[in-house]
């Protein structure tokens, strides 16, 4: 409405299924992160039907820090911007205390458990809708409309979550669509407040049935015919669901049958194949085989337990636990084949199923210790995320207690400090386990996150305050942080480890880096230029530092005036070395710097000082294999430039309008060429973000391309035309490996999810800054993967147009000969790259748009 402050944001809930929740708040709405709660779950029951309480929800920012429930949404939240919902189930501390009884006897801190919280009152008004939902249910139950059903259900436990019967009738409702394990999960919740309620046992062990988890089955059937004043009829069905699972029972746990000769010959050599599969890292064909295997027999335990962990580390739960399930009943005695079904439960977030799994490998373990505590640890963390936190930090602090440097305890201990705010704590925690494991990506991670946080760098100064602060361990923690998004911090780290060691080419190169995903090329261009006045007598074969500061001492930033009366640095002796010889470390380090410099002179558009220091940086690098050193990638980056730069024509007339293009190293074909759009001349300004690939968006990721990305693309100004050109690095590798690891089930399905991912963004880049957006197709310009970016493009051109916020860019059949199999010669550069003659096809696909 005209006049009326209003804001937006999104609340992204990142379980199963993940759901997006679109908040508009006016400026009077003085309504509390209570009262959005019971909106939120509402919304997400209505949509997904699956069982949510408000009391479970908690709202969290980007950084994890939660709000407060009392906190006022419209003056808490920013416009635009993104809030994460967390939700735990609410569990009786009774029902998770007795499996964990025989292993955790350690003291709970009084402020550890978080189990005992009493359920909200529930007001006179929330009861009555609640009932009038359950009538409606039970409606359209009576007419055979379940999911109907579930929708009521499922309000009527939004209202009122302490009443058995609306869980109970859910329960039944998921029964009658055969969704088993939504089935028992509601059975569950019924029993924890109504114990005695035959019929959800019933339910339950109906649901086991199905699932052929026979012995769950009989327990269930079991207690519920221990329960006093039973109906006779109902006590008849119950013990007709006991005698079904005794006898599947007795099925499942007989020896499975023996095979002949002929069939074990048959059947080794087909594992023979699935393990060379696997060692080869196609899981994809290893699982075709292991299910061929058991077309043939059935009771293969090697291919069912296969089947169960290749599906796991997929994250394909659901197959994972049928795989698994099977395995179970067949044979007993398998530890792992519960400690999988274990880890397929928390990978289904289903916390107390992964308990139980996890307790019956503690059984099964015997004496060995070692395997022992390490399971403790999984129970542990199951437990904590159920709800139960207080048993499960009680774990956690016994297997601490036994082995001060267990790994995985001290990492979920450690996360479960974080949860509580506990900086101080977790700080010196997570620096402990980087020490037992410095390449950890988790650890690495959370301690980004933690330094993300307003005390965070401070912190972690204050942690390492008491240890020498050698600049090697700065610069190694900068390293750490940065891999996941803490931009400033690794450049606060950086900079200290420079100013330790001012000779140090590496940390000045790192330090580059790290202000290059700001992006601030005016601070990279200072970092250098001192770099280089500092340390004149450093140098890599005829080149020295004097020599690239005398090129650009003239200039105060890169798009400065130059002032001739800097004096030059006097030359100091260089040393050539042999060409079949490679330069040490320290100096290619230094060329790497030296390269970054062109790389930023280009992106800023001082083409002219860009072709001086190519002069000199040549003689440096020609005719050395530097593409298998580790500046490989500085390097391909200076001599993509050094290719491109014959076809700019200088002096460049800098008077003319930006049209903006935003893209990996690909947005350097087309840096500072003149176009005509809209009818007018136009020069083209790049966006460079470093090695992105669309699947770094998505939004649980903080993989520092991503940071990088939004630091870069806010800086066109509002409401400019910016031509988007992502996806070729998405095609390289990462899909392939994806279906081999039975990720996706083929190529086309992991571009689906990544066009998806990149799709939402631009959406969220346009609402943000009012951009006229056009996608550029992915380039083919690598052979082996040009079947990919045809495959990805066919897909990114099928989303855009079902867009009308965006606009394709119709150019990709004319980058390819006429057979479409290989790319035009004229448009071919370094083998990575388009050659810039493709520059007038941009140029028409635009114009089909602005005519």
């Amino acid at each position: 409405r005209k006049g009326v402050e209003m804001k937006r944001f999104y609340v992204h809930y990142e379980g199963e299924p993940e759901f997006t929740f679109i908040v508009r708040r006016e400026s009077s709405n003085k309504g509390t992160f209570t009262e959005l709660t019971k909106d939120f779950v509402a919304a997400y029951q209505e949509k997904h039907g699956r069982v949510m309480t408000p009391e479970g929800v908690t709202f969290t920012k980007a950084n994890k820090k939660p709000y407060s429930p009392s906190h006022i949404v419209y003056d808490t939240v920013a416009d635009r911007d993104d809030v994460f919902a967390l939700y735990t189930p609410p569990v009786a501390t009774s029902q998770v205390a007795a499996p964990v009884a025989t292993v955790a006897a350690a003291p709970v801190p009084p402020t550890a458990d978080a189990t005992a919280s009493t359920t909200p009152a529930i007001t006179e008004k929330n009861s009555l809708e609640a009932e009038s939902h359950k009538k409606d249910g039970n409606a359209f139950m009576a007419a055979k409309k379940y999911q109907e059903a579930i929708v009521e259900y499922t309000k009527a436990i939004a209202l009122d979550p302490t009443q058995a019967v609306y869980y109970a009738n859910r329960a039944q409702a998921h029964l009658s669509l055969k969704q088993y394990l939504e089935t028992i999960a509601d059975a569950n919740h019924a029993l924890l407040i109504d114990e005695k309620n035959t019929k959800v046992y019933f339910r339950k062990g109906t649901a086991e049935l199905r699932l052929q988890r026979f012995r769950d089955a009989q327990a269930t059937f079991r207690k519920a015919l221990d329960l006093p004043n039973m109906d006779q009829t109902f006590k008849t069905s119950l013990k007709k669901g006991l005698e079904e699972a005794e006898k599947g029972l007795s099925q499942q746990v007989k020896t499975p049958t023996p095979l002949n000769k002929e069939a074990v010959d048959i059947l080794e050599q087909a594992r023979t194949l699935a393990i060379q599969a696997e060692k080869q890292n196609n899981f994809k064909n290893a699982a075709m085989i292991y299910e061929q295997i058991l077309t043939a027999y059935p009771e293969d335990m090697v291919a069912l337990f296969r089947l169960g962990e290749i599906y796991c580390h997929a994250k394909k739960y659901e197959k994972s636990i049928e795989y698994l399930l099977k395995a179970r009943n067949l044979y007993k005695n398998e530890y792992l084949i519960c400690q999988f079904l274990g880890d397929s439960y928390m990978g289904a977030k289903q916390y107390l199923e992964a308990a139980k799994w996890y307790n019956q490998t503690i059984e099964q373990l015997g004496e060995d210790k070692e395997a022992i505590r390490n399971a403790q640890v999984k129970l542990g963390e199951a437990l904590y995320l159920s709800g139960a936190q207080g048993s499960g930090v009680q774990i956690l602090q016994k297997v601490i207690a036994e082995v001060p440097d267990h790994f995985h305890a001290l990492f979920a201990y450690g996360k479960a400090l974080i949860e509580h705010a506990e900086l101080p704590d977790s700080m010196p925690v997570f620096l402990k386990l980087l020490v037992q494991d410095s390449e950890n990506k988790k650890v690495r991670e959370v301690l980004a996150d933690l330094v993300r946080t307003p005390e965070g760098l401070a912190e972690l100064k204050r942690e390492i305050s008491g240890v020498p602060k050698s600049a090697s361990t700065l610069g190694f923690l900068a390293v750490v942080v940065k891999e996941f998004g803490a931009i400033d911090a690794a450049v606060d780290l950086y900079t200290e480890a420079l100013e330790a060691e001012p000779r140090s080419s590496s940390h000045a190169l790192n330090l580059a880096h790290a202000i290059e995903l700001l992006p601030d090329y005016d601070r990279v261009f200072a970092l250098i230029k001192k770099f280089c006045l500092d340390n004149a007598t450093l140098s890599v074969g005829p080149c020295s530092c004097a020599h690239i500061y005398n090129a650009i001492r003239g200039l105060t930033t890169i798009h400065g005036t130059w002032d001739s009366d800097v004096p030059e640095l006097p030359i100091p002796e260089t040393h050539e070395l042999p060409i079949d010889e490679m330069y040490p470390a320290s100096e290619l380090d230094l060329l790497a710097l030296w390269c970054t410099l062109t790389k930023s002179l280009y992106i800023e558009g001082n083409l002219e000082m860009v072709m001086k220091i190519c002069s000199l940086i040549n003689p440096v690098r020609e005719g050395r294999p530097m593409h298998t050193t580790t500046i490989r990638n500085e390097v391909a980056y200076h001599c993509c430039i050094d290719q491109l730069m014959p076809f700019h024509k200088l002096p460049q007339n800098k008077t003319l309008p930006h049209l903006y293009l935003a893209g990996d190293s690909h947005a350097l074909v087309s840096a500072y060429q003149p176009i005509m759009y809209r009818g007018s001349p136009h020069i083209i300004k790049p966006l460079l973000v470093t090695g992105l690939k669309c699947w770094h968006l998505r939004p649980e990721s903080n993989f520092f391309p991503k940071y990088n990305f939004w630091n870069v693309i806010k800086n066109a100004p509002p409401g400019s035309s910016v031509v988007l050109q992502f996806g070729e690095i998405d095609c390289r590798e990462g899909f392939v490996l994806a279906v081999q690891k039975c990720i996706y089930k083929d190529i086309e399905e992991g571009c689906l999810v990544a066009v998806d991912i990149y799709i939402k963004v631009l959406l969220e880049v346009i609402e943000k800054y009012n951009y006229k957006i056009y996608v550029h197709p992915a380039v083919p310009v690598i052979d082996i993967t040009r079947d990919i970016v045809k495959t990805f493009n066919k897909v990114l051109k099928k989303r855009v147009l079902e867009t009308p916020q965006l606009l394709w860019l119709e150019m990709f059949d004319d980058l390819l000969e006429n057979d479409g199999k290989n790319l035009k010669k004229e448009y071919e550069l370094d083998g990575t790259h388009m050659n810039p003659k493709y520059l007038p096809l941009l140029e028409r696909a635009l114009s089909e748009h602005t005519a």
